[in-house]
């Protein structure tokens, strides 16, 4: 369980360094390693694009199509560079911000998968080296670009107090799932603890629009019966005793 404390920290690290890396990349002329980077990071566009991808088949998002590409397609000069297109409109800011992150958030797993394999001496030496290799690949495209934040910015101030509310049921959640591990003594695999975090998300939001809607048939029914009691009450018309006919004495037929 202490891993997923490391994953947590390490995130922003990651998602910080990836992005001076790709500044310093972009700016300065590398020379002779051009190519070499430019491969590395044509395989780091792949595995951020396939991210894109892959998150919005799980957050509900349907993707209309990703592309992958080595050259500029006006200047063909060798810039590796990718895009998942979907429809952005009518959706939250948590499946905005996964969406966003996504590339991020597997390239810190794969990251530390691939630098444990880099020092374990059981593995080939030859697979250790290419796992190095993939690790430097990883911070190359791990940052989300620059349309990504706007995206899930943009999505927030659409509704800023549901997109609050969201983050509050990912932390309730979070720690709900962690004291119930602690509790039990269950020990997972920490890719496992994220999915868990996903599914109590999914039960808290369902349970509280439950209540919501609970809550509020009640109210609805008292406040109905109220009323339509008030006019009753209101429209009901009042017995007014009709006045007793007047005895008169019968008169005489002649």
């Amino acid at each position: 369980m202490f891993e997923i404390f490391i994953i947590l920290i390490w995130f922003p690290v990651i998602l910080v360094t990836s992005y001076f890396i790709k500044k310093i990349l972009l700016t300065h002329d590398i020379g002779p390693f051009k190519s070499l980077i430019n491969t590395l990071r044509y395989i780091g566009v792949a595995v951020h694009e396939i991210s894109h991808y892959i998150m919005c088949l799980l957050v509900g998002v349907r993707p209309l199509g990703i592309e992958i590409k080595l050259k500029d397609e006006l200047t063909r000069i060798t810039a590796p560079h990718g895009a998942v297109s979907f429809d952005s409109h009518g959706y939250s800011f948590l499946q905005s911000t996964l969406i966003g992150l996504a590339p991020t958030i597997v390239s810190t797993w794969l990251f530390f998968w691939s630098l444990e394999i880099t020092f374990t001496q059981t593995f080939d030496p030859l697979i250790r080296i290419l796992a190095g290799f993939f690790c430097l690949t990883l911070l190359l495209c791990a940052a989300p670009f620059a349309v990504d934040f706007r995206y899930f910015c943009r999505s927030f101030k659409k509704s800023p107090k549901y997109s609050c509310y969201q983050l509050f049921l990912v932390v309730l959640s979070g720690i709900m799932i962690w004291y119930i591990l602690q509790y039990y003594e269950i020990i997972i695999y920490n890719l496992f603890y994220f999915i868990l975090v996903g599914i109590g998300y999914t039960v808290l939001k369902y349970s509280f629009m439950g209540i919501k809607i609970f809550i509020h048939s009640i109210y609805s029914k008292d406040r109905t019966n109220s009323t339509g009691r008030n006019f009753k009450k209101f429209t009901q018309k009042r017995f007014k005793p009709s006045k007793p006919y007047k005895l008169r004495k019968e008169e005489a037929h002649w």
